[in-house]
């Protein structure tokens, strides 16, 4: 056991083999996917940059929404990934963030959403606690859904953005 580990509750180690996982999981679909570019929707913590390892060279965007000025200047990107950053949006903020999520995405979006498990949890409260099911509904409005997994404490959603018009209002 490194000391890293011992100075971290279970939460907070688990979260770190979670966000690695996740990590691996896009640095496959770069491989698959032929992806040169990556937007990085909403930040990504340093647990996940540490398992991101693409054997090939691809370019990466930082783009945090909730930063004043910023919002304007996101590229479309072939790959967006945007992880634990929905739940946090407020329940205003989730349609715009989607509708942005949609805006930006050419090829792919790789989503990772905390649905919370721990309702004594008040430090981990979030301003929009949906179950699953409600996530997916509003992923199904924008996106075509290929596939989800539910994990312990949240799921991971890869999609394709739907056409403009087949778009369910």
């Amino acid at each position: 056991m490194s000391s890293q580990e011992t100075l971290d509750g279970p939460r907070q180690q688990y979260k770190r083999l979670e966000h690695s996982t996740l990590a691996q999981i896009v640095s496959q679909m770069v491989e698959k996917l032929s992806v040169d570019h990556l937007l990085a929707y909403g930040g990504l913590t340093e647990d996940f940059w540490m398992g991101f390892s693409p054997q090939r060279n691809v370019g990466i965007q930082a783009y945090r929404p909730q930063i004043e000025g910023k919002h304007s200047m996101a590229l479309p990107s072939q790959l967006v990934v945007c992880v634990d950053y929905l739940e946090h949006t407020g329940v205003l903020g989730v349609e715009d963030a989607l509708n942005d999520l949609q805006r930006v995405t050419l090829g792919s979006i790789f989503v990772h959403i905390k649905v919370m498990e721990f309702p004594d949890d008040v430090q981990g409260a979030r301003a929009v606690d949906r179950p699953a099911i409600w996530w997916l509904r509003e992923f199904a409005k924008r996106f075509d859904i290929q596939t989800y997994q539910r994990l312990p404490g949240g799921l991971y959603i890869i999609a394709y953005p739907l056409p403009k018009q087949e778009i369910i209002h």
